[in-house]
């Protein structure tokens, strides 16, 4: 891959490079830039340390939890006429925050519960950023792509918080298709790339997803492949301390498999919710996933780190329609 013109702004037949992003800043055109309120987050908010960053986000995820015996379960209506707008889905790769554009709301993945947590990288990790050897401050959100009592598609969202710098996310999904009426979410591993879909509908929508994409940036480099592989450049190119990696040096996986502890699988068939589950069946501590990292797309998986929880889950207001995981823009490339 020609990593080099990651930062080229393409304009007809001329390209011009763009300063690499700094600590505790992010380069973007700014045609493309959302600046969102951060609401109750203070204004010196991404300036905190992650750990700072994480207690303020989980206060906020705290104050308003739902019922769990009366979860809020109404679909997004005409909200899922806009999955066919590709301008309304360009904020989820553009916005820089850890909370929504006021107003906005999910698509999809709309319910989910959240947790404190950590992320930990061994010391056989070989890859650059975040998936140093250490231990990362995260929140963790599982969630479902709808509620449907006919198919489950659940999916796991990760926030990586980090040090005087905007957040790195993970979203990663088993399948668009799902896995029908096993109801369980520990029943398969989560990935960040993904089979293409069978479903006339969910083709249709990954279609604008690609069409949303194109209008990212016109350098290729700088906008993800498609839709179904959510790159891990960027994750790989800032250290937690908010330090850049040196230019030339980034290694980053082509793919992240969640892989899931089978001990916290749950009844298939159960008629429970799965924000439910989380809350009673999860305790802090609990370690989720083993985290398997692919260096290239034919390579064999490494083991070399866990997620493991570090509160109880709790399915809330904040965590539905106000805590945001931007989608990663650039491209993956072997250097």
């Amino acid at each position: 891959m020609l990593c080099f013109l990651r930062n080229a702004q393409v304009s007809g037949h001329q390209i011009k490079v763009l300063p690499y992003r700094k600590a505790g800043s992010w380069r973007y055109p700014a045609d493309i830039l959302h600046k969102g309120a951060f609401a109750d987050l203070p204004a010196n908010y991404q300036n905190l340390l992650a750990v700072e960053k994480q207690n303020l986000l989980w206060q906020n995820v705290q104050s308003d939890p739902h019922d769990l015996n009366n979860l809020p379960s109404e679909g997004v209506g005409s909200l899922l006429l806009n999955a066919i707008k590709p301008p309304y889905l360009l904020p989820a790769f553009s916005h820089i925050s850890d909370e929504m554009i006021e107003g906005r709301r999910k698509i999809f993945h709309t319910y989910g519960s959240v947790a404190k947590g950590r992320l930990e990288f061994f010391s056989n990790s070989t890859f650059t950023g975040i998936f140093e050897s250490g231990t990362r401050d995260v929140l963790i959100r599982p969630s479902v792509a709808l509620l449907k009592d006919d198919n489950f598609i659940p999916g796991l969202g990760v926030k990586v918080l980090i040090d005087g710098s905007p957040s790195v996310n993970f979203h990663t999904l088993f399948s668009l298709d799902g896995q029908g009426d096993n109801r369980d979410f520990f029943e398969n591993a989560m990935s960040n790339v993904i089979p293409d879909t069978e479903n006339p509908v969910l083709i249709a929508v990954t279609k604008v997803f690609q069409s949303a994409l194109y209008l990212l940036s016109a350098n290729w480099m700088n906008r993800p492949e498609n839709p179904n592989n959510m790159p891990l450049y960027e994750h790989a190119s800032i250290r937690a301390d908010g330090s850049p990696v040196e230019k030339g040096k980034v290694v980053a996986p082509w793919k992240i498999d969640f892989v899931p502890n089978k001990s916290l699988s749950w009844d298939p068939a159960t008629n429970k919710d799965f924000r439910w589950h989380f809350t009673h069946d999860v305790p802090s501590g609990s370690v989720l996933y083993d985290v398997v990292l692919f260096r290239t797309q034919d390579s064999v998986g490494q083991h070399v780190g866990r997620l493991i929880s570090t509160s109880p889950f709790v399915a809330s207001l904040y965590g539905d329609e106000r805590l945001y995981l931007q989608h990663a823009n650039n491209r993956w490339c072997s250097t």
